[in-house]
């Protein structure tokens, strides 16, 4: 029986060719060659295909980041060493001294400013790394999983690479998709570290490079900017805002766990309350504000004294007490994950507000609380959806203008602040 060749349709007789079973040559050739052109063609439309393109198209966008990055350390290293050396070089072999004096000039001003874009990269950088390991806090423990681990694609169980997990970086190179499995990845995840980076450098600029204009009962700093952060670090700035940022991350993971109406684990805010606890019996200059009413003035409180386990308690009650009010007000009920997951919760209101109160004073928690309120009352009668404006994330935003209004908030009498008295709570 005849067959038919699969790429020129033309018949042969697997009998013929003297009893061999080999087909005789047709207009196409062998069958063999028919089977390697066919495999060209197939191969040829692979490429063709938009999966292969938008593949291609990735990898040459990784290739990019490596040549960008090399390009900016060469030209980092021209600027602040190798320039200035061949110029001094050339001084002092008295050529065109007029000329270098001006290059020199500039190549300071050229100096200065690359410093402050490099510490300010560097600074955006490490909030998008805490921002990345948010993002897993937030997906695994409130589903009962590890943050132990290297991070993986959900879908494929890849492990991701180096490359991938550098925070913004990783997204854009790959486009928004595993590089495995071509998942697409939520563009929550970029969103979330280009904002946690950009909050980590605005907290830095108004906390630390302003020599503290933002903190009450503080003396301003005279060293301000990012030379001055590098050559005359301010240790007990530095310390406070790393103490503030670590606030700000548990709050922001607080806000991310229930944006997806997920419960808050309570093993999240035990970490909050170990951090506040232990940091300022170490460091007692943390605490900023004392328990006490009318201060005038910042004063160290002695390690492990009355005054300071007072303020802390004091404060820890207070927020719990403002949290559990809240919760019990809430214009709204809280809404429920299609899935139940086993483990310990806590409410958020408590969660966030009693840890506002250890970190910063039961004063401070009064006023985000009074910040709170109105945000909360504004997102409920807008009818805006509730898991976007859910009540941590309210206060989650409160806290951030408390901060940046501190010292601005105490020169109101009647605000609760550590400068507030008898009288002005009475009237």
């Amino acid at each position: 029986m005849g067959s038919e060749c699969q790429f020129c349709f033309s018949n042969y007789d697997g009998t013929e060719n003297n009893g061999t079973g080999k087909p005789p040559k047709n207009q196409c050739g062998t069958i063999s060659e028919v089977k390697a052109l066919r495999k060209l063609e197939n191969q040829s439309n692979k490429m063709n295909s938009p999966t292969v393109k938008n593949t291609s198209e990735r990898s040459s966008s990784k290739r990019i980041v490596p040549r960008l990055f090399l390009l900016l350390t060469i030209l980092t290293i021209m600027i602040l060493i190798v320039l200035p050396k061949l110029a001094n070089w050339a001084l002092d072999f008295g050529i065109a001294p007029e000329f270098l004096n001006r290059f020199l000039s500039l190549l300071s001003i050229a100096q200065n400013l690359l410093i402050q874009i490099l510490c300010a990269a560097w600074i955006f950088f490490l909030g998008g790394c805490f921002a990345s390991f948010l993002n897993v806090v937030a997906w695994r423990v409130p589903r009962g999983g590890s943050i132990t681990g290297s991070s993986h694609c959900p879908d494929c169980q890849q492990r991701l690479p180096f490359r991938d997990n550098l925070p913004v970086i990783g997204w854009l190179g790959n486009g928004g998709r595993c590089s495995n499995c071509q998942l697409r990845i939520p563009v929550r995840y970029l969103l979330v570290e280009i904002f946690l980076g950009a909050l980590f450098l605005l907290i830095t600029a108004v906390q630390v490079l302003s020599g503290g204009s933002n903190l009450p009962l503080r003396q301003i700093g005279r060293l301000k900017g990012f030379e001055n952060l590098i050559l005359f670090p301010q240790l007990d700035l530095i310390c406070l805002t790393v103490f503030h940022l670590i606030l700000i991350c548990l709050l922001f993971t607080f806000t991310i766990i229930k944006s997806e109406t997920l419960k808050i684990p309570r093993k999240v805010w035990l970490v909050g309350l170990v951090l506040g606890l232990l940091l300022p019996l170490i460091w007692p200059s943390l605490t900023l504000v004392g328990w006490e009413f009318g201060q005038r003035e910042f004063k160290t409180m002695a390690r492990g004294s009355s005054s300071q386990l007072l303020t802390l308690g004091l404060g820890l009650v207070t927020g719990t007490a403002l949290g559990l009010l809240l919760q019990y007000w809430r214009p709204a009920p809280e809404p429920e994950h299609p899935y139940v997951f086993q483990g310990t919760y806590i409410g958020e209101e408590v969660a966030a507000l009693s840890l506002i109160g250890l970190f910063l004073g039961w004063q401070s928690a009064l006023s985000i609380f009074l910040f709170a309120v109105p945000l909360i009352l504004v997102a409920f009668l807008s009818r805006l959806k509730w898991k976007l404006f859910s009540p941590s994330g309210c206060i989650f935003f409160a806290t951030l203008i408390h901060l940046f209004c501190w010292r601005l908030s105490t020169s109101c009498h009647y605000w609760p602040s550590g400068r507030s008295d008898w009288l002005g709570w009475i009237f």
